[in-house]
C-alpha cells in the first residue's frame, strides 16, 4: 500500500486535476487493499475445515460483516465518482476539480480564469 501510495505522489501527470485524481486513486487503492485483507479471516476458514478461529469470536464476527457490506459498496462509488469526474471534465474542460475535507469528499470548482 505504501508503494502504491509513493507511486500516485510521485507520478506528475501534465493535466491540471492531478492532484484530485491521484487523492482519488490513493483512496480506490486503500479500499482495494483493505478488500484484500477482509479476504483473510475467509482464506483461514477455508483452509481449517470451516472451523474458524476468527469467525467463533461474535464481536469479530459483527465487525467483519459489516466492514464486508462497506468497502464493495464504497469501491463501487469512489470508481462511480472517477468517472463521473472524467465526464465532467470532458464537458467543462475549463473547471479545475480540487478535493474537499482531504481524502474524503472530492469537489468541483470551476475556475473561468485560465480563458
Amino acid at each position: 500500500l505504501f508503494f502504491l501510495w509513493r507511486y500516485f505522489v510521485r507520478t506528475k501527470s501534465p493535466g491540471r486535476n492531478r492532484l484530485y485524481f491521484n487523492r482519488l486513486y490513493t483512496v480506490i487503492t486503500a479500499t482495494d487493499f483493505l478488500i484484500c485483507i477482509t479476504l483473510v479471516p475467509v482464506i483461514e476458514s477455508a483452509f481449517s475445515s470451516r472451523d474458524s478461529v476468527l469467525f467463533n469470536i461474535s464481536e469479530f464476527c459483527e465487525v467483519w460483516s459489516v466492514v464486508w457490506r462497506v468497502l464493495p459498496d464504497m469501491a463501487v462509488f469512489l470508481v462511480g465518482m472517477m468517472s463521473f469526474s472524467r465526464l465532467y471534465i470532458l464537458v467543462f474542460p475549463h473547471c479545475m476539480l480540487r478535493p474537499l475535507l482531504g481524502f474524503l469528499l472530492p469537489g468541483y470548482t470551476c475556475s473561468y480564469a485560465s480563458l
